[in-house]
């Protein structure tokens, strides 16, 4: 329910977004949202556009590898906004059944679900807890498999740094993810917790889905999603909105 704070702030929103000479967001997804919630029509934007995320190409991308386990990150808040609720039923629907062996889930955060995921590793469950930290070389390395389970990420930039690593990622197909991803490509996109846990089984049991994912996820990253490309989406999109003001692009795509 929307709260007397939540119409001010989006009536001021609304005022802004009108006179706003360009409004760049991160996602189609957020476009509509801020649209929606500000209570306004898409033609009463003057100049509005979507420029995605962008991250450097790691120096020493990691190259795919497999083994007997499939080793699954996860990073973030361990919180129920960021969908951990549903980690906890996927570890707990599949602790004993021998589909899930050979899954292991690596997080990286910590939040207010931390205690009972810890509780749960402690008991045998196949989580390992790493505390948080923003060294995504450490989140990424040894790692075959990205697992994001938020319902309304507004882009989700360690989808793309993921990417950047060649490793694919499951999520659901909420939010800004369906404009990042292609299913079956370069991600898995699920719809319900239960599709996430069949995806997880599925890939493990079929590692030639993984490694043709996996090169998909790299490409798309180059293609759409490098820092490169999002300067000259940025500095293209301020040229067309501002013609008075024209900023050069140093590097090329």
């Amino acid at each position: 329910m929307e709260t007397i704070r939540d119409k001010a702030i989006n009536r001021v929103t609304g005022f802004f977004l009108r006179r706003a000479h360009l409004v760049i967001c991160v996602s189609d997804f957020v476009k509509n949202l801020a649209i929606s919630q500000a209570g306004l029509r898409h033609g009463d934007i003057p100049n509005v556009c979507v420029v995605y995320n962008g991250s450097d190409f790691p120096s020493h991308p990691f190259p795919m590898t497999l083994g007997r386990d499939l080793n699954v990150c996860i990073a973030g808040e361990l919180s129920k906004r960021k969908g951990i609720d549903d980690l906890i039923w996927i570890l707990r629907r599949f602790k004993n059944k021998e589909n899930l062996l050979g899954i292991r889930f690596h997080v990286y955060g910590w939040g207010p679900f931390g205690e009972l995921l810890k509780t749960m590793e402690l008991d045998g469950f196949p989580i390992f807890l790493h505390g948080a930290t923003s060294d995504t070389n450490e989140i990424f390395f040894g790692k075959q498999l990205h697992l994001i389970l938020s319902k309304e990420e507004g882009f989700g930039r360690v989808v793309t740094e993921a990417m950047a690593r060649g490793i694919p990622t499951v999520c659901y197909s909420r939010g800004a993810f369906p404009e990042i991803l292609t299913n079956d490509h370069d991600g898995f996109l699920c719809s319900s917790r239960f599709e996430i846990a069949a995806k997880l089984i599925y890939i493990k049991m079929h590692p030639e889905i993984l490694l043709a994912s996996a090169k998909h996820a790299r490409q798309t990253f180059l293609n759409r999603f490098s820092s490169e490309r999002f300067l000259h989406e940025t500095i293209s999109s301020i040229n067309s909105a501002l013609p008075g003001i024209f900023l050069p692009v140093h590097r090329s795509i």
